[in-house]
This record gives structure tokens, C-alpha cells and sequence, in this order.
């Protein structure tokens, strides 16, 4: 892949869809319209997070992983976690790995997470258990949660594109179904889509 750089000396999103246009492999009529810039977002936070160990965030970094997501989500077709689940091909009670993306409160609401299964983002409701463990700082921005038994609310009737949802679209998750995961995990669908077993203790009444 092949980076130009302009004269203001500076790599931001143009140069880096230009590059990755350009790429051996790449096939610009297969993407959705939004497609480059949610993977240039979702590489580029990711390799921020990891910028203070592995110096990571690079041009060459962002272009190799956009284009991982690529071959994996739109030229192998191996749809992702939550592509799957929007575009009701698959249901969102299996086990999976997803990653905190960002925490939101709203005031009539509360706290909202946008969980991210590494290609996609969705936002989710949450119960008074899993918004305690954000107040308690046990789930943050980049956790990674195992969760089983969700349900997706206001789902578009045919399904859709995870770009293309409305802004009423959510996952709900519970807290008892609901744990922090090692930071180790695969993000997506879990190989065991059994329900994970949690003793009677750690049951929540508000979970």
C-alpha cells in the first residue's frame, strides 16, 4: 500500500483511504459507504491503546489492520459478530466477546455502553449491576466482557447494515449474564455457545 503524503506533512484520514483504495486486493465497490471511516476510527483507537507498550499507532499499522478487518468482514465474507446479529442472521444470546468502546451517561437514562466486536459498534442499554461496576471502575473504556444472553431492542424488521442502524437500535445485556473478561479474549462469537455458570452468590438482584 502505497502512502502519499501532501504538503502540509500530516497523515490523517484522506491520505489513509488513499491508500488503502490502492491496495492490491481492495475492491472500492464492495464497501459500504461508511465502511473506511468506521475502520480507520476502530484501528485507530485500538492502536492508541496500545501505543505506550508497543508503539503501535503508525500509518503502516493503521493501513495492515483496516486491512485485515477488510479481507476478514467483506472479501472472505466472514461476517462480524454484530453484522451477523443486525442483519438477523444469527442471534445475540450466544456467548461473545465484546469490547467497551465508550461509556456514556445520559441523563434520563443513565449510562449506555458502545460495545465494539473489534468491526463494528453498537450501543447498549445496561442494568443497575453492570452500571455499579462502572461506577466501581471494574468496567471501563477497552474491558472486555463476556456476555450471554442478549437481546437486541427495536431491531429493524428485515435487519441492516450495523452502519446503517437507527439511533433506537440497542443490545441490552444484564449483569448477571454479564462478566469482565480477560484481556486476552478473541472478540466475537464464543465456541462455546453455552450459557457461562456463576455460583448463587453472585447472583445480582439487580442483574
Amino acid at each position: 500500500m502505497k502512502l502519499v503524503i501532501g504538503n502540509h506533512l500530516k497523515v490523517g484520514f484522506e491520505e489513509i483511504k488513499l491508500a488503502f483504495l490502492s491496495a492490491p486486493g481492495v475492491d472500492s465497490k464492495l464497501l459500504h459507504p461508511k465502511w473506511l471511516e468506521n475502520a480507520f476510527v476502530i484501528v485507530s483507537e485500538e492502536l492508541m491503546w496500545m501505543e505506550e507498550d508497543y508503539k503501535a499507532f503508525t500509518p503502516e499499522n493503521i493501513l495492515l489492520h483496516m486491512k485485515y478487518l477488510y479481507d476478514c468482514d467483506v472479501d472472505l465474507r466472514e461476517r462480524a459478530t454484530l453484522r451477523k446479529i443486525t442483519e438477523l442472521d444469527d442471534i445475540p444470546q450466544k456467548n461473545m466477546i465484546l469490547k467497551v468502546h465508550d461509556i456514556l451517561f445520559l441523563m434520563d437514562r443513565g449510562y449506555e455502553l458502545e460495545l465494539s466486536d473489534g468491526f463494528y459498534k453498537i450501543r447498549s442499554t445496561v442494568d443497575k449491576a453492570i452500571a455499579q461496576k462502572i461506577d466501581e471502575k471494574k468496567i471501563e473504556i477497552n474491558t472486555k466482557l463476556i456476555v450471554s444472553h442478549a437481546s437486541l431492542i427495536n431491531p429493524s424488521g428485515s435487519g441492516c447494515h450495523p452502519l446503517d442502524l437507527p439511533d433506537s437500535v440497542r443490545l441490552k445485556i444484564a449483569g448477571n449474564s454479564t462478566r469482565v473478561a480477560n484481556d486476552e479474549s478473541k472478540l466475537g462469537f464464543c465456541r462455546n455457545y453455552l450459557p457461562f455458570k456463576i455460583s448463587l452468590n453472585d447472583v445480582c438482584g439487580n442483574g
